[in-house]
């Protein structure tokens, strides 16, 4: 025995109010997605901010640190001035015993001194190397325009399910 299929009919009104709660429920959900989407945005806007401040913050410590360069090159050429200088003046020095040797005290002394400075450059240095790695993770974290635009195909291929 075949049991025939009894066919549902519904009317108009019925089809109309069904239509207009999908559509409602459709609506409201978009509503969703919308407010969800300028939340995000409003919230990566604010984090691109954090971020440009923090790399003005930085650019202005490595200029600082390019200045601070600079005067020890400077410095440094200086010295060598002063280094050939001294050359000229030991040769006559020599003529002295006495006064030689009090010069090679003074110069082991300067030199315990550059040896702190060569310390303190070094430590520099190693700052500086830090705020550069700093600087790169920070700009390797933040969202490029690719990334955005994929995911923005992303949210409306999620709107048009």
């Amino acid at each position: 025995m075949i049991k025939g299929k009894r066919k549902i009919t519904h009317s108009d009104d019925d089809l109309k109010r069904y239509l207009g709660a999908l559509s409602e429920d459709f609506s409201d959900k978009v509503k969703v997605i919308g407010e969800q989407y300028i939340g995000l945005r409003k919230h990566l806007d604010k984090r691109f901010d954090q971020i440009d401040e923090r790399l003005d913050s930085h650019t202005e410590m490595i200029g600082g640190l390019m200045v601070d360069v600079e005067t020890v090159k400077g410095d440094v050429k200086i010295l060598k001035e002063d280094a050939s200088v001294l050359k000229t003046d030991v040769s006559t020095l020599k003529l002295d015993v006495k006064v030689l040797k009090d010069d090679v005290s003074v110069l082991k002394s300067d030199m315990k001194v550059v040896k702190g400075d060569i310390v303190i450059m070094k430590e520099d240095i190693k700052t500086t190397k830090n705020d550069v790695k700093e600087i790169k993770t920070d700009l390797k974290q933040k969202v490029d325009q690719g990334e955005f635009v994929k995911l923005e195909q992303r949210i409306l291929a999620l709107e048009t399910e």
